[in-house]
């Protein structure tokens, strides 16, 4: 259903930017709302029944931790 959806969404977008003659009326002013409508109603319903579908947003930091140690072989000036 969500590939159904998202290629309609691709396809109004189209109509839209390269063939404005064709992207009005009854389209403009229902469809592309109602596909929207149902792109949100099913985003919400995936995230209550099927949470594993929804992009993980990465942990806090976000990054791989590089801890590079001290070079033992260098003698510490202070020392």
């Amino acid at each position: 259903m969500r590939k159904d959806l998202e290629q309609q969404k691709k396809y109004y977008d189209y109509l839209k930017n390269n063939r404005p003659e064709l992207f009005g009326g009854t389209l403009e002013g229902t469809e592309v709302y109602f596909n929207d409508a149902l792109l949100m109603a099913l985003g919400e319903i995936e995230k209550k029944y099927a949470p594993q579908t929804q992009t993980q947003a990465p942990a806090e930091g976000g990054g791989t931790i590089i801890n590079t140690p001290k070079d033992s072989t260098k003698k510490d000036s202070a020392n």
